[in-house]
């Protein structure tokens, strides 16, 4: 037995006098009517109100469904004494008969659905009239979302730059700074409003959604529906922060012969949606790396030199522009640091040097010039200045007819910057008198520290070089060029 029955006999002295007034009672207790006149369903229902539709299911409340001006009315869980019913459309009134009287539930608003209604004096019910007004109905959805954005800034700092010369060196520092900011919104409430037309008449309607005081944004695919239609609108509705709540609709009917209706539904905010990354990886073309998950900065130095090679040098100077950038790996944001060197080779002096091959000398008074008498595979000291050690010359086996003159500078030497700067004669007999090397028949043009030449094979060999002698750079008044804090001098050469 369901549960209705342990009340019954106990609410059936109130429920009768209740009866007498026709007041509606709470959901579950019915208005009793003592003497039911019976009728069609337009008949019953004028009973008990105005009503714009009934439909009576004229048997003991047998399970099934049926349907009427787009209502469809389902009867459930019935054994000919009680039952539950749910509809599709609102129902005003329940009128369950048995024997000579009526048990009525009212419903304001109308309802959809109810459970263990039962016959007057508990007997067996004959018949079931169901009454309502044309009414609207709605369904709605709520969805609440916010938003947490993450930007992220990056700088590097500075610039620097240096100056010097050769083999000097500067330490310059940077400094990465990264900078984490969030914002928080927009607060967003958005759904769907499902407005259902259960009535025979056309009907147009508005749409009326407001969220936690703020109205909300409705676009709706049309503003009239027809007999049994439908139609789903969508609203969102930005609020000022993250409050939870119950978002009610309120759909108007512009028919004046049908209601209009409500739908809610609950909302929730909950983690936001984030936009951005909340850690960061950080990299250096410097060669460093870093992790932050908020504001952070980081400092190194790195060091800068002078190259003491001179052949990084162009017209003596070199420059070195030094572009670092550190960038966020996640977002590609970057900052970039330029360091500038600026450096002066190291100056060097060299004085100019007439060199021969060790030997005899071609006059015994005046020019001190000497030539060489061959012999195969020997090596001869190369002097300049007529008593420094500039190299050596070595005279190979004669080879059909020709024998390879090879000199090799000593550290602190060049060849002289001029063409033609190895200049060689060979002589069948030993030579007199002061030679003339601009007429000697064998020339080649020197460039590094050792070169070989082929000439005929012979009995003596005069070997002459053009050299530079490397040597201290003396202070010349005058010549001086302002660097820095203090003064650069140029180089002197001696003759």
């Amino acid at each position: 037995m369901k549960k209705h029955r342990i009340a019954f006999l106990f609410s059936l002295a109130l429920v009768m006098a209740l009866a007498v007034s026709g007041t509606a009672l709470a959901a579950g207790n019915p208005v009793v009517k003592d003497d039911w006149k019976s009728g069609d369903a337009a008949f019953e229902c004028a009973q008990i109100g105005s009503y714009d539709a009934g439909y009576k299911v004229d048997a003991a409340a047998p399970n099934g469904s049926w349907t009427s001006d787009f209502n469809t009315i389902t009867i459930s869980d019935s054994n000919g004494k009680v039952f539950d019913w749910s509809s599709t459309a609102g129902i005003g009134a329940v009128i369950v008969k048995a024997a000579t009287g009526a048990n009525v539930w009212f419903y304001d608003p109308q309802a959809t659905s109810d459970v263990d209604l039962f016959g007057y004096q508990d007997k067996d019910i004959s018949h079931v009239t169901f009454c309502w007004n044309y009414a609207l109905t709605a369904a709605k959805t709520a969805d609440a979302e916010w938003t947490k954005t993450i930007s992220w800034n990056i700088v590097k700092e500075s610039d620097g730059s240096y100056s010097g010369s050769a083999g000097d060196s500067f330490t310059h520092g940077y400094k990465v700074s990264v900078d984490k900011t969030e914002t928080f919104g927009p607060y967003v409430v958005e759904g769907t409003v499902t407005v259902n037309n259960p009535t025979p008449l056309t009907v147009g309607f508005e749409v009326n959604d407001s969220v936690a005081g703020v109205f909300a944004t409705v676009s709706c695919p049309t503003s009239e529906l027809a007999p049994g239609a439908s139609a789903t609108c969508t609203y969102s509705a930005e609020l000022d922060g993250a409050v939870t709540g119950t978002n009610t609709a309120a759909i108007a009917s512009l028919n004046p012969e049908v209601d209009g209706a409500t739908a809610s539904d609950g909302y929730e905010f909950g983690d936001p949606v984030i936009v951005g990354v909340e850690a960061i990886n950080v990299s250096d073309t410097n060669g460093q790396s870093w992790q932050a998950a908020g504001s952070a900065f980081w400092e190194y130095t790195k060091d800068f030199s002078c190259p003491v090679d001179a052949s990084a040098y162009t017209n003596g100077e070199y420059k070195l522009e030094d572009v670092n950038t550190a960038t966020i790996v996640e977002t590609g944001a970057y900052d970039q640091a330029t360091v500038t060197l600026t450096c002066i080779a190291a100056q060097q002096c060299y004085a100019d040097e007439t060199a021969w091959a060790a030997g005899p000398r071609y006059a015994k008074k005046g020019n001190w010039a000497t030539y060489t008498p061959y012999v195969a595979g020997s090596t001869v000291t190369l002097y300049a200045g007529q008593t420094m050690e500039a190299g050596t010359v070595h005279f190979s086996a004669a080879a059909d007819g020709k024998v390879t003159i090879t000199i090799t500078l000593n550290d602190g030497w060049k060849f002289a910057d001029a063409g033609e700067n190895v200049k060689i004669q060979d002589y069948a007999s030993a030579p007199s008198g002061n030679p003339a090397p601009g007429r000697f028949a064998w020339k080649g043009t020197a460039t590094s520290s050792s070169f070989s030449i082929d000439v005929p094979e012979n009995n003596f060999y005069g070997v002459h070089a053009d050299l530079l002698h490397s040597v201290e750079c003396p202070v010349a008044a005058g010549a001086s060029l302002a660097y820095g804090s203090g003064s650069l001098f140029l180089p002197v050469v001696q003759k």
